[in-house]
């Protein structure tokens, strides 16, 4: 991965986050209950597995859990430490900069009532590697909330292609590549908002959309799995789907799995990237 060119993520949370107000925190607390069927976190232990710009790890910490994040990115981390010091003063967990895909160095975190990766295991370059690291950190009883690129066997290819020019191309191409996927999808956001019940924010997660533009068209690495794939692999992994949300376009399939029974001892000599 060292000579792969990758996404600034971190550049793009830190711009994110430094804009993040009680309303972006209130929408993440609602996604999060939802996501994990409103099961409560108070006392319990979540990783922020990626925790990106930290809003996941301020939401969860804002609804009782104790919260341990990390990021492969360093800006991600700088961006995590400044809106969980901002936002949540002397109670603010402390993110460190870690790799998903290090399988030693994930078993040393130990395992959590809650795990959430999000929209992070397929930008490692190491998707199934990660995906199982993920997996393994879940405790007896416990939860992995996952979010992975849905594949598909025309547009997956393209879009890895583009966001691999993304990467390489000058600052002017970059904004033109950004808003050409932002403003479709800022008009289907319209739509949407114009249409949904009074008060519902589940599907903006608390997000931006010019932000989760940026990330979608430069995002690189990049793989992508079919609902299938994910259910089957981590079903070898020990664990048990309670429910998902999927989509036949190139957007995230969402999947809530828990562990029914005592996972496995850690292998300390498991491999390393």
């Amino acid at each position: 991965m060292s000579n792969v060119k990758r996404f600034g993520f971190g550049a793009n949370w830190l711009k994110f986050q430094r804009a993040v107000g009680p309303e972006q925190i209130a929408a993440a607390q609602q996604s999060l209950g939802e996501m994990f069927s409103n099961t409560s976190f108070s006392g319990r232990t979540f990783l922020d597995a990626g925790c990106g710009s930290g809003l996941f790890s301020v939401a969860a910490s804002r609804l009782g859990a104790m919260v341990t994040c990390f990021d492969f990115d360093e800006q991600s981390v700088q961006s995590t430490r400044e809106l969980c010091s901002r936002t949540l003063g002397t109670e603010a967990p402390a993110p460190v900069r870690g790799d998903l895909v290090d399988r030693h160095w994930m078993r040393g975190l130990g395992r959590f009532d809650f795990v959430y990766c999000w929209g992070v295991a397929h930008h490692t370059g190491s998707m199934w590697k990660a995906i199982e690291n993920a997996c393994g950190a879940v405790d007896e009883q416990g939860q992995l909330c996952l979010a992975i690129y849905n594949r598909q066997a025309v547009m997956t290819p393209i879009w890895k292609a583009v966001k691999a020019l993304y990467t390489v191309v000058p600052r002017p191409l970059k904004w033109i590549l950004a808003s050409s996927y932002f403003l479709p999808m800022l008009a289907v956001d319209r739509v949407r908002v114009f249409f949904a019940k009074p008060g519902h924010r589940a599907a903006a997660r608390g997000m931006s959309l010019w932000h989760d533009a940026v990330d979608w068209v430069g995002g690189y690495p990049f793989e992508a799995a079919t609902p299938e794939q994910i259910t089957a692999f981590c079903a070898d992994q020990g664990l048990v789907l309670l429910s998902s949300k999927t989509t036949r376009g190139h957007g995230c399939n969402e999947f809530l799995f828990a562990r029914t029974a005592k996972p496995p001892a850690a292998n300390q000599q498991g491999d390393t990237r």
